[in-house]
C-alpha cells in the first residue's frame, strides 16, 4: 500500500475492502508502538479561549513531557477579554500565545504552530508576483511580530485531486535567512508533504501556481 490509507475514507466511514486489514494494522500500529511518542488530539470547548488552551497543556505537562502544540487555528479561539475590535481581540490572543511558548513549564517553553490567511490584497499581490510578503497575513500585525517562523503556501486552485504540487517559501524566520519559494509535493490524503514525492498522477506543470494563499506561523 503505497499510496497509504486515505484520510477521507475515515471521515466519510467507508474504508475500501481489500485495506481493511492495512487500516486494523495501523491503529495496532499507532496504538501498540512506543516509536511515535505520544499525540494527544484536543477538541476544545465552545468559546474556549487561550487561556483555555494553556489551562489543558498544563494538565497534560503533568503526565507527560510537551514538545509541540498545533493549534487550528489560534484566530478561532474567543477573547480572553472583550476588546474594540476584532484586530485587538486577536492581537491580545497570539500575544497570550507566545507568552506560553516563553514560559510553559516553567519557563522550558513549548513550540505552537498555527495555520493562517493570507488577506484579499496579499492573494491578488500573489497572483500578480508569484511571492510573499508578511504584511499580508489577516487580521493583525501581531501575527508577523510574535512568529518565530512564517512558511507560506500556495496553491493552484485547478488542482482538485487526492495530490498536487504547491509552492512554499519561508517568509520569516528570526534566527535564519528567508526561502524562495519551492515546489513542494502533497498528497491530502495522508497529509505527506515532500520534496521528492512523485506520484503518477501529478503532472509537473511549466507554469507559475496561482490564487489560493495561506500561511504557518511557528511561534
Amino acid at each position: 500500500m503505497p499510496d497509504g490509507i486515505n484520510n477521507k475514507w475515515l471521515k466519510d466511514g467507508e474504508i475500501p475492502v481489500e485495506f481493511e486489514d492495512s487500516f486494523l494494522e495501523v491503529v495496532d500500529d499507532f496504538t501498540s508502538s512506543s516509536e511515535y511518542g505520544i499525540c494527544e488530539l484536543l477538541q476544545l470547548p465552545r468559546g474556549a479561549t487561550i487561556a483555555t488552551l494553556e489551562t489543558r497543556l498544563t494538565r497534560y505537562q503533568d503526565e507527560f513531557s510537551v514538545d509541540l502544540v498545533i493549534c487550528d487555528s489560534l484566530n478561532l479561539l474567543a477573547p480572553v477579554r472583550k476588546r474594540n475590535s476584532r484586530t485587538e481581540e486577536t492581537t491580545e490572543t497570539v500575544k497570550e500565545a507566545q507568552n506560553i511558548v516563553k514560559t510553559f513549564n516553567n519557563g522550558a517553553g513549548v513550540s505552537i504552530v498555527s495555520p493562517w490567511q493570507i488577506n484579499r490584497e496579499g492573494k491578488k499581490q500573489s497572483n500578480q508576483s508569484q511571492s510573499y510578503s508578511t504584511e499580508y497575513l489577516a487580521e493583525t500585525h501581531e501575527a508577523t511580530a510574535s512568529s518565530d517562523l512564517i512558511v507560506a503556501l500556495l496553491e493552484d486552485p485547478q488542482q482538485q485531486g487526492r495530490y498536487a504540487r504547491i509552492g512554499a517559501s519561508i517568509i520569516k524566520q528570526r534566527d535564519g535567512a528567508k526561502a524562495p519559494m519551492s515546489e513542494v509535493s502533497v498528497d491530502y490524503g495522508t497529509s505527506l508533504f515532500s520534496d521528492n514525492f512523485n506520484p503518477p498522477s501529478v503532472v509537473r506543470s511549466s507554469t507559475s501556481v496561482s490564487s489560493s494563499m495561506d500561511s504557518l506561523l511557528g511561534l
